[in-house]
């Protein structure tokens, strides 16, 4: 079982009381890369906004019962990509990967500018209709400039399909 890296912002250390000594993030071993993660206040609602460095795809839970929030991050991104049609494979090598989750300093800047791209948009999406998961499937379909305006609902099976294929599968 490998490491997986979890760039958490300012507000997100602050609020799981993380040191703000983090060290920079390193290399991933998943198809969607680190995983970028902040707190989302959208009028009264608390949430949290994870983020894949590579694909831009989001997953969006409620803040609430912070000692399961990364559990339910590592659920909420295993029901999203079923949406997307991942196969059961790919998304069960994807998540061998997030079972042990090391801090680092969100530094990417891009990411950062997409993540608060997204939170804009999310404001605009939630109301009181509307779930964390329906937001991240909302967010899912949104183009992302900086991948050439694809879609993360497109980007996010395409790298699984191509890191979990073939004869290095589950390596």
């Amino acid at each position: 079982m490998s490491v997986e890296i979890l760039c958490c912002t300012s507000k997100y250390r602050k609020l799981f009381k993380l040191s703000d000594r983090l060290p920079a993030a390193g290399g991933s071993a998943t198809a969607l890369g680190p995983w970028y993660a902040n707190v989302l206040n959208i009028g009264t609602a608390r949430l949290l906004h994870y983020i894949s460095s590579t694909s831009l795809l989001s997953v969006v839970i409620w803040q609430r019962e912070r000692k399961t929030a990364e559990e339910r991050f590592v659920r909420g991104l295993e029901e999203l990509l079923e949406t997307l049609g991942v196969p059961a494979n790919f998304i069960e090598h994807e998540l061998d990967h997030l079972a042990l989750l090391q801090y680092a300093r969100a530094t990417d800047r891009s990411v950062l500018g997409s993540m608060r791209d997204q939170a804009f948009g999310a404001s605009y999406y939630f109301g009181n209709t509307v779930t964390p998961f329906d937001l991240s499937r909302r967010l899912a379909k949104t183009p992302c400039g900086p991948r050439d305006y694809e879609s993360p609902e497109r980007l996010a099976p395409r790298l699984m399909f191509e890191r979990w294929s073939g004869p290095n599968d589950g390596v």
